[in-house]
């Protein structure tokens, strides 16, 4: 059944010359009437169920139902009903979403089924007074005026156990029972201002000094327990496990009933005995007074069960992300970008950042953006659990990024960290192979054949807080045969290297045979190359010219490559200094003007060599 009442309410009894059951708006202050009651009918006992129905019980013995289908949207009659206790109430409790159990001044603890017309079953008592009853899991518990706390199995009526515990003020009506959940333990008031703790899984009792004279009023807020004196005036905050309060407030005395908020609020509303009702505010352990509630002779201020309405809260915030994911994905493209945004925004302000970095990182994949998508993944990675097999799906996303990005040391770390958290784990990429790719970029002299601009592996290194480095095809130009003639690349080597003696004006770079492992999307190689200086040394910074050499046994092809060659970098700058001079030597290559002339020279005196061994194996065959 949905939740019939605003989030943000409380209910307050009244009784003196006009009794009633009050709402009021946490966030508004607005109280308006629920429930008119005849006269001598004071409100002292209020129940809400998990589904909303409330429960109120009456000095005249009468306890009255409102139906949870009776919401505040009109100021028709809210639908009603009457069980005749016959004794003043001192208590009411759900015991589930039917079974109300009842305690009155005449010692009796009564069960009323609320679905059906029959006369309600009493518990046994021994004869004592309840004055406070509490809902357990599976158990009913009731706190006596004769100092017993009195456990019950409710569908049954059996009596449990009976455990005696100190005495609790005077006045039965006040006297309120809660149950504190960081202590696993009931608290209640004692004789002289004592604050009572009966530890429910020891079932060890704590007796603390609590106020200077008599208290009533006391409310879980939190993880906190809240207590405030009669006579004293003060407000105690209490903090799990320690026997002296946490934070201490002055306020109004007179105090018999408070109801905190278990929410963001951080709000507090105290009940005075002359009927008064006042709403505070905690903010940086100062506690501030927002004002007067608008009513009179106020008896008690009861709030639903925090963990109903954080559930509830939970349950909303999870059908406005559902629809506001729903809205983003069916915008992209029909709405302006503003818009979109505004709604990540409103993902984020409802505590569901994960969810709007994940949509902006699918996003920018699908459109091809790899680097955008990478920074969203990034900033999510941040932000999650990085021990809990539930994000390993979106840690391999991020593996595949980086992949993607040809960060192949990286997604493979990532990967192993999967199968750290969740051996089982079954991968969408291929692992294996990303780990022998990995540890080549580790290990081993290589080139990479990258599948989009370089300049977006340079951005995307950033983004990750990696510096770049490595060596990268810039462009590739179209194998040539050398005619059916077997030519090494030691013997190209030593060619070019007569060549460039021979062209000392030129300044061309030392040429070097070398093996190289090629790196593209199609696999990896061990390739024969022969560079000609590096990107450390040449005249142009960055930039190297190789030649790539592929014997058979008839005939030898080589393919001209132009390089962007990164391997040197300097560990004294930052990943952003040394990143953006990367990019900054990447455009300066770009600039045809400036790096053709480089390129022409070295590529001519390469084939000038290539010419001449031709010509030696075969004078009658050459390359044109």
């Amino acid at each position: 059944m949905n939740w019939p009442w605003p989030f943000d309410i409380a209910f307050l009894g009244a009784g003196g010359n006009d009794p009633r059951i009050d709402t009021l708006s946490v966030d508004s202050g607005e109280t308006r009437r629920l429930l008119e009651l005849p006269p001598m009918h004071s409100a002292y006992a209020i129940d809400i169920d998990e589904d909303g129905m409330l429960a109120a019980g009456t000095k005249a013995g009468l306890v009255y139902i409102v139906s949870s289908t009776g919401r505040q949207k009109t100021d028709e009659p809210v639908p009603i009903r009457q069980l005749a206790q016959g004794a003043p109430v001192l208590s009411v409790c759900w015991a589930n979403k039917s079974i109300l159990a009842v305690s009155d001044t005449a010692r009796r603890c009564l069960i009323w089924n609320t679905n059906r017309e029959a006369p309600p079953r009493p518990l046994d008592t021994k004869g004592e007074t309840i004055c406070s009853l509490l809902k357990l899991a599976g158990l009913l518990a009731g706190l006596s005026s004769g100092g017993k706390l009195l456990f019950w199995e409710p569908w049954q009526g059996r009596l449990v156990r009976t455990i005696d515990v100190p005495l609790p003020p005077a006045v039965s009506a006040l006297v309120h029972m809660v149950y504190w959940p960081v202590e696993n333990a009931l608290a209640c008031p004692s004789r002289i201002g004592h604050l009572t703790l009966f530890g429910l899984e020891k079932e060890d009792l704590r007796d603390l000094e609590a106020h200077e004279g008599g208290f009533y009023a006391i409310s879980v807020w939190g993880e906190r327990l809240l207590t405030v004196g009669i006579e004293d005036g003060r407000m105690k905050v209490w903090e799990a496990g320690s026997d002296r309060p946490a934070l201490e407030f002055k306020v109004a005395e007179g105090v018999i009933s408070a109801a905190a908020f278990n929410d963001q609020r951080a709000k507090v509303l105290l009940v005075e005995a002359q009927g008064r009702a006042n709403f505070y505010t905690a903010e940086e352990d100062k506690l501030r007074l927002i004002g007067p509630i608008a009513g009179e002779d106020y008896r008690t201020a009861v709030v639903p069960a925090s963990e109903r309405i954080q559930a509830l809260y939970a349950q909303r915030r999870e059908e406005e992300v559902r629809r506001t994911v729903s809205e983003i994905r069916g915008g992209i493209g029909r709405v302006p970008d503003d818009v979109i945004d505004r709604l990540h925004s409103r993902l984020t302000d409802l505590g569901y950042k994960q969810v709007s970095l994940a949509l902006r990182a699918e996003r920018a994949a699908q459109s091809g953006n790899i680097v955008g998508a990478l920074r969203f993944c990034s900033s999510l990675m941040q932000i999650l659990p990085q021990d809990n097999a539930k994000v390993s799906a979106s840690m391999e996303r991020y593996a595949s990024l980086l992949e993607k990005a040809w960060h192949m040391p990286e997604a493979d770390t990532v990967c192993k960290h999967i199968l750290d958290i969740d051996p089982n784990y079954r991968f969408v990429v291929e692992a294996s192979n990303l780990s022998e790719m990995a540890k080549l970029v580790r290990e081993a002299d290589y080139v990479i054949k990258p599948d989009l601009p370089i300049e977006q592996v340079i951005e995307s290194a950033t983004v990750i807080r990696k510096r770049f480095a490595g060596r990268y095809v810039i462009n590739s130009l179209g194998p040539e045969s050398c005619g059916r003639v077997r030519i090494s690349p030691e013997a190209i080597e030593e060619k070019y290297e007569r060549v460039r003696r021979e062209s000392e004006a030129l300044n061309l770079p030392v040429a070097i045979a070398e093996q190289i492992w090629w790196l593209s999307r199609e696999g990896h190689d061990r390739t024969q190359f022969v560079t000609l200086g590096d990107g450390a040394s040449n005249s142009m910074r960055g930039l190297q010219f190789a030649l790539q050499v592929s014997c058979g046994e008839l005939d030898t092809v080589v393919t001209p490559v132009v390089l962007f060659d990164w391997r040197h970098v300097s560990p004294d700058e930052s990943v952003e200094e040394g990143n953006e001079r990367a990019s900054c030597a990447l455009r300066r290559i770009g600039d045809k003007a400036l790096s053709n002339a480089y390129l022409a020279a070295v590529h001519g005196a390469l084939r000038l060599a290539l010419r001449r061994l031709v010509s030696e194996k075969r004078p009658q065959r050459g390359i044109q």
